[in-house]
């Protein structure tokens, strides 16, 4: 189907009724990629985002999904109260009803959206809660698939959309229900069966069915992939990405003012950029459209039609310019071990990092050496267990292990952040990182690790949290500031 268009549109264009209304107007009009044209036959949405005005600490002030998020936590620890008593319930339903609500006129009656009663499900799906311990994956999973179905079933009848539960399309497997992983023969078997000749159809991101039976979602940011995976089903011409943002900036613009727009990357460019910070595309989302060689477009729901940025498995080369952007991935905790004989220990890299994982991380990325070994980590909560981690490492070890000439055995650095070159052009120029290198130093920015893979097509630097945007400034200002910008 090259012809077809799969179009996801983000939480942040999906607050108010004015937004369902922009969506009806960008559907009705064709996709344009060069000389090509698609038709938009395919939405996914996500849950409603943060409404604009609100403060953060305002109950409504938060994403639908967190706010169903803490509402199911609410019902796990205090199970003497209905849900629907609560507060957060309350304001879940002023959420939707707000999306619903056309201009001049009242919302929609949300007990009865084409047969759908939204606050009953809700209140159904709260009451459920699990009696064993292994099973509250599975219950906040439920629960936090309920935004995206709403808000998919909510614009299916205020633009005439057919509305598709994605339970019934996404076969989804694995132990953990939270960040289930996505079985593609059946699930692709199930898309590609899809009636496409009509009107368009809606489904909701995010969430599937396992196949031990219930909800499972794929974790957050995965209203991308959803779309993704159903554009490289349906073998589509193009898959656009709508979010509040312009498209790709080649610095993080809060950080960098006057970071512009990249107008190309490739499919590698942008997994690079996704996964060491440039949160605009969730960086699974990016190897179903690659395999399938479907371009991903990224543009703005509320600056249509400008053209944002595309995704592409080439671009032309900029000699002038070989690194086309650069993000930064804060929040991390890295831990170094090094002694005498650390190699000649059969497993120990693997042993160190489950014992990380074991102690409440996420390993983000690993840097290594003669002996020595480096796990640069993301808390998965926000209690600090980087003792705990600390204690388990010597527990590892060797007794005595042998230090290296003034150096310690294991080494602990808080508030770590990734500062990451991206481009393919970066493979012609060799000078490059000892340039980056001394932009830094003469910044005052100490690297914590350096990571130049054999592709050179990106290169990491460990630097301290407190560094950042002045790092962020100077390698744009060197690598990346157009003269217009």
């Amino acid at each position: 189907m090259d012809n077809l268009a799969v179009v996801k549109f983000g939480g942040s264009s999906l607050v108010d009724p004015e937004d369902v209304a922009r969506i009806a107007g960008i559907m009705g009009d064709p996709a344009v990629l060069g000389d090509n044209q698609y038709r938009r036959g395919v939405i996914v949405v996500s849950a409603p985002g943060i409404p604009p005005g609100y403060k953060s600490d305002d109950s409504l002030g938060k994403k639908v999904t967190d706010m169903l998020k803490s509402l199911a936590r609410e019902c796990v620890n205090e199970q003497s109260s209905s849900p629907s008593d609560r507060t957060l319930f309350a304001d879940v339903l002023h959420r939707f009803k707000r999306l619903s609500s056309s201009r001049g006129s009242d919302s929609m009656d949300l007990e009865d959206i084409d047969g759908w009663d939204l606050p009953a499900t809700l209140e159904e799906r709260l009451h459920e809660i699990p009696s064993a311990e292994e099973n509250t994956a599975s219950y906040f999973a439920r629960v936090m698939a309920f935004g995206e179905e709403a808000s998919a079933r909510i614009i299916a009848v205020m633009n005439g959309f057919q509305f598709v539960d994605a339970a019934d399309l996404f076969v989804l497997e694995g132990e953990n229900f939270l960040q289930a992983d996505v079985n593609r023969e059946e699930t692709y078997r199930r898309i590609q069966e899809l009636n496409l000749r009509d009107r368009s159809i809606i489904i909701p991101g995010f969430y599937g069915r396992h196949t031990s039976g219930g909800i499972a979602i794929m974790g957050r940011g995965a209203s991308d992939t959803t779309a993704a995976h159903i554009a490289a089903a349906l073998h589509a011409g193009i898959y656009e990405n709508f979010t509040d943002r312009v498209g790709v900036f080649a610095a993080d613009p809060r950080l960098v003012p006057g970071a512009h727009v990249i107008p190309r990357l490739t499919y590698e460019e942008m997994r690079y950029l996704s996964y060491t910070g440039a949160t605009i595309l969730d960086a699974k989302a990016i190897e179903p459209g690659m395999g399938a060689r479907v371009p991903i477009h990224i543009r703005s729901t509320f600056q249509y039609p400008e053209q944002g940025t595309v995704v592409t498995s080439i671009r032309s080369s900029d000699p002038e310019h070989p690194v086309v952007g650069v993000s930064y991935k804060g929040g991390l905790h890295y831990f170094r071990v090094k002694f005498i004989g650390l190699d000649d220990i059969d497993g120990i890299l693997e042993r160190l990092a489950a014992t990380i994982r074991g102690c409440g991380y996420t390993i983000h990325h690993t840097t290594t050496g003669v002996d020595e070994v480096g796990y640069a980590a993301v808390p998965k909560t926000d209690q600090d267990r980087s003792n705990d981690a600390y204690t388990a490492i010597f527990g590892l070890l060797p007794s005595p292990a042998v230090p290296y000439d003034g150096d310690d055995v294991v080494k602990f650095i808080g508030d770590v952040g990734i500062l990451t070159l991206v481009g393919k052009d970066m493979v012609d120029d060799v000078t490059m990182s000892p340039q980056i290198t001394r932009v830094l130093q003469e910044a005052g920015v100490g690297r914590v690790f350096s990571t130049r893979p054999d592709s050179r097509t990106h290169y990491l630097y460990g630097i301290h949290g407190i560094n950042a945007e002045r790092a962020l400034q100077v390698v744009y200002d060197f690598c990346c500031r157009r003269e217009s910008s």
